[in-house]
């Protein structure tokens, strides 16, 4: 399967080449009300307007900072198009993805609501290979967030915004 490298949250994370649909330079979103947290607002692509969502604590990592170098995966799934934000997209080659074998038990660790398996590096490293379509299904769970006046956006970001507390969001179909 072929995978596109991304690193998220300062870890390196893998999505399946036929769920990216495109890679964008990072863009202002517009902040929407009543979303979570994790949810940064609606970006324009070519006059469709697509969440920004920034995944990072969904994978148990905090919030992203934001900075200008940052990217835009688009991804696809329930025949929706979402952008995540990425600190980066390393590459796009093959890899064997190793399919949802747990690791540890559920109670200690459970990734595998989020992912389609594991693949190894050259190095022996494993990379978590993502699933939009269960990334998409969590945010469904998400609790009500503190406050969204925490998240740090970097000055050399050139977004000199911070966004203000919400909660709901949309909700995927199945759900």
């Amino acid at each position: 399967m072929d995978l596109v490298f991304v690193q998220i949250g300062l870890q390196r994370y893998a999505f399946p080449v036929q769920a990216v649909e495109e890679v964008l330079p990072l863009v202002e979103p517009t902040w929407m009300p009543a979303w979570p947290e994790n949810a940064l607002g609606l970006i324009n692509v070519r006059g469709e307007l697509l969440p920004l969502l920034d995944v990072a604590p969904i994978l148990g990592r905090p919030p992203s900072v934001v900075h200008a170098t940052d990217r835009i995966v688009v991804v696809a799934a329930f025949d929706r198009r979402w952008g995540v934000l990425v600190e980066g997209v390393e590459d796009v080659r093959p890899g064997r993805v190793t399919r949802n074998q747990p690791a540890a038990p559920r109670e200690i660790l459970d990734p595998w609501t989020l992912c389609e398996g594991l693949t190894l590096e050259t190095a022996g490293l494993a990379v978590v290979v993502l699933s939009p379509v269960r990334l998409l299904q969590s945010l469904s769970r998400l609790e009500p967030p503190m406050s969204r006046a925490s998240r740090r956006w970097s000055a050399a970001s050139g977004f000199g915004f911070a966004l203000p507390s919400t909660q709901g969001f949309w909700t995927a179909p199945g759900i």
